[in-house]
């Protein structure tokens, strides 16, 4: 039993985005992650992220890598996604070989767990931490990465939301009439996180500020609703 335990901690792990163009494999069995920053928030549209690190080396590009767009979000930190759908993808955190891989993308079982909460600091108000792991306010400590710098939230007025970049931005004018954790595997490769937290609003309660020409689709084949934006 140990022997299998072992090779299943050490076995590649297959992952995907959501429409299938990019996959990699990728060696799981150190640790795990939950990063709650504001970057993380944004570029994943959920209310944390729950990466794997794989070490250099551990992670490979199985199909589609011509099909991935990076964006440097901050100086050094340069984020991954899918040019077709949209999914958010694995990427190395500033001046290191190793990698952050979205657990969500992970088409089985990882076999390791998160074992931390990271940059809690500045983490969604309107989410709460139920465990009990080690919490930290930023990097944990003996990550000699650099600091970055988190924008004030707005506060008053209208519900404000945006994209990473800042190029989308919109106001949500009514109140929400449902807002549901979604745990199904659309919603974890579109978003690379283990769920994410949709809100619902009547039509039009909705209203784009800036950046309208920016956004792009993709719809799901064989889905009735699902569209990821």
């Amino acid at each position: 039993m140990l022997a299998q335990r072992d090779k299943a901690l050490t076995s590649p792990i297959p992952g995907t985005c959501l429409c299938g163009a990019v996959r990699f494999e990728a060696d799981t069995g150190r640790d795990m992650s939950h990063c709650h920053c504001s970057m993380c928030r944004k570029h994943h549209g959920a209310a944390f992220v729950t990466f794997a690190h794989p070490a250099a080396g551990e992670l490979r590009w199985t199909a589609g890598e011509e099909a991935i767009v990076r964006y440097e979000s901050s100086p050094g930190f340069v984020r991954a996604f899918c040019s077709r759908c949209g999914s958010s993808l694995p990427g190395h955190p500033p001046g290191t070989d190793d990698w952050f891989a979205p657990a969500g993308l992970f088409t089985d079982d990882p076999q390791v767990r998160a074992n931390l909460h990271i940059f809690v600091g500045s983490k969604a108000p309107w989410h709460a931490i139920a465990d009990s792991l080690p919490r930290h306010a930023a990097w944990p400590p003996g990550r000699n990465l650099p600091a970055i710098k988190r924008p004030a939230p707005a506060t008053g007025g209208a519900l404000r939301g945006s994209c990473l970049c800042g190029g989308l931005a919109w106001e949500i004018a009514t109140p929400f009439t449902a807002v549901h954790n979604c745990h199904c595997s659309r919603c974890r490769r579109a978003r690379g996180a283990a769920y994410t937290t949709n809100g619902f609003i009547e039509i039009g309660g909705l209203r784009l500020k800036r950046g309208a020409d920016l956004v792009a689709s993709y719809k799901l084949p064989g889905a009735r609703f699902f569209t990821n934006a």
